[in-house]
C-alpha cells in the first residue's frame, strides 16, 4: 500500500471550518448538511454502479 500524495494535503487542512462571519455577513447557508450529503454520496454511486 502506498499512499496518494494527495492525502498530506487533506491532512493539512483544519478539521472544522468556522462559517459564522460568513453566515452573519452574507445570510450564507450550506447547501448540505451531513445527512443531505451522505443521500447524495450515495444516490451518485448507485447510479454509477448500477449493473
Amino acid at each position: 500500500y502506498k499512499p496518494d500524495f494527495r492525502q498530506a494535503i487533506a491532512d493539512s487542512w483544519p478539521k472544522s471550518i468556522d462559517d459564522s462571519e460568513a453566515r452573519n455577513d452574507w445570510d450564507w447557508m450550506p447547501k448540505y448538511d451531513l445527512d443531505a450529503i451522505s443521500k447524495e454520496m450515495i444516490d451518485q454511486l448507485k447510479s454509477t454502479y448500477k449493473s
